[in-house]
């Protein structure tokens, strides 16, 4: 099992090295996002953190735990795992080819990061698992980028 330190300098200075390898009209084995979908939809996901205040839950309170206990844990995310959060249909993309959208998540990555190095204590209210410190925000990236890299055959 990773560290969070491990999980961070995988998510900091590796994750894009391996998604450069897809095409951005390749399609994963499951979903409907195309792979340069994927990397917007990652680099959303990093921008999106350390502005996560006063969200509205999603989850049913009485649920909270047990997505939590998930969230924490080492098991992936099922394949189709459906976001509460999100819009059933992948949004178009922002740009016209996957470098700029590779630029775009490698920039996310490193606001994400800087925002938690300014206020290391700062909570977010994530709309799906609640109140997460630092470490669990790591963690739940970490888990997020891993299954979408599965789903594009980079992670097995």
């Amino acid at each position: 099992m990773k560290t969070i330190e491990e999980k961070a300098n995988f998510l900091r200075m590796y994750m894009i090295s391996e998604i450069c390898a897809l095409g951005s009209d390749e399609k994963g084995i499951w979903g409907k996002m195309n792979a340069q979908q994927m990397v917007e939809h990652l680099a959303d996901a990093f921008r999106n953190y350390p502005n996560l205040d006063h969200q509205k839950m999603k989850t049913p309170e009485e649920l909270l735990p047990k997505f939590r206990e998930f969230m924490l844990s080492e098991k992936p995310f099922r394949p189709n795992t459906v976001n509460q959060a999100m819009e059933p249909e992948p949004a178009s993309t922002r740009y016209s080819t996957m470098e700029e959208s590779l630029d775009d998540l490698s920039n996310a990555i490193e606001e994400c990061f800087a925002a938690f190095d300014k206020n290391p204590e700062h909570i977010i209210d994530n709309p799906v698992f609640g109140q997460l410190n630092y470490e669990q925000a790591v963690q739940l990236l970490y888990k997020h980028c891993l299954h979408h890299m599965t789903q594009f055959r980079l992670f097995e």
